[in-house]
C-alpha cells in the first residue's frame, strides 16, 4: 500500500471517528436540551455531523478499495484505525463534574462524565463496528469518475513492508 493511501485511510478513519463522535454528542446534547432554539440548532448540528461522518466512512471504503486486497495492506489499515481510535479507547470518565447538571442539560450541554460516556459508547457501538466492517468486507471495484467503467485497484502501488 502506498504511503499516500495509508495516509488517506488514517486521515479518513480519524475523520470518520471524529465526525461520528460529534454527531453522537450533538444528538445526546439534543436529548437533554430544553430551550427550543438550542434544540433546533443541535438538531441541525447532529444532522450535519452525521452527513460528514457518512462521507468520511465512504472515503475510507474507497481508499481501502484503491489499496487492493493484499493482507499486508489490510494490516496497515487496521493499524491506521487503531492509531486513530487509541486516544478514544484510552479515555476515562472524569471522577467528578462541577456545576449544576440540570442547568447544563437545559442548555444542551453534557457534563464531562456524560461526554466521556458518549464518546466511549460511540467507539463501542459505531466506530469500532464500522472499522471492523470495512476491514472484513471484500474490496469493492472502483468506479471511474464518469461511473461508466470499473477500475481495479492498482497492484503496482508501493507497499510498505
Amino acid at each position: 500500500m502506498s504511503v499516500g493511501c495509508q495516509m488517506e485511510i488514517r486521515d479518513g478513519g480519524a475523520g470518520g471517528a471524529g465526525e461520528t463522535l460529534a454527531a453522537m454528542q450533538a444528538a445526546e446534547q439534543r436529548g437533554r436540551a430544553r430551550d427550543p432554539e438550542v434544540c433546533r440548532v443541535l438538531d441541525r448540528i447532529a444532522a450535519d455531523e452525521a452527513a460528514h461522518a457518512e462521507l468520511a466512512w465512504a472515503f475510507v471504503r474507497w481508499a481501502i478499495a484503491r489499496g487492493g486486497e493484499r493482507l499486508v495492506e489490510r494490516a496497515a489499515v487496521a493499524r491506521a484505525f487503531d492509531e486513530a481510535l487509541a486516544p478514544l479507547r484510552a479515555a476515562r470518565e472524569p471522577e467528578r463534574d462541577g456545576g449544576d447538571a440540570a442547568a447544563w442539560h437545559d442548555n444542551g450541554r453534557l457534563t464531562d462524565a456524560e461526554r466521556a460516556r458518549c464518546h466511549l459508547d460511540a467507539v463501542r457501538e459505531v466506530i469500532g463496528p464500522c472499522a471492523h466492517a470495512l476491514l472484513s468486507a471484500p474490496p469493492a471495484p472502483l468506479r471511474a469518475p464518469s461511473g461508466s467503467a470499473e477500475v481495479a485497484p492498482s497492484a503496482s502501488a508501493g507497499v510498505i513492508a
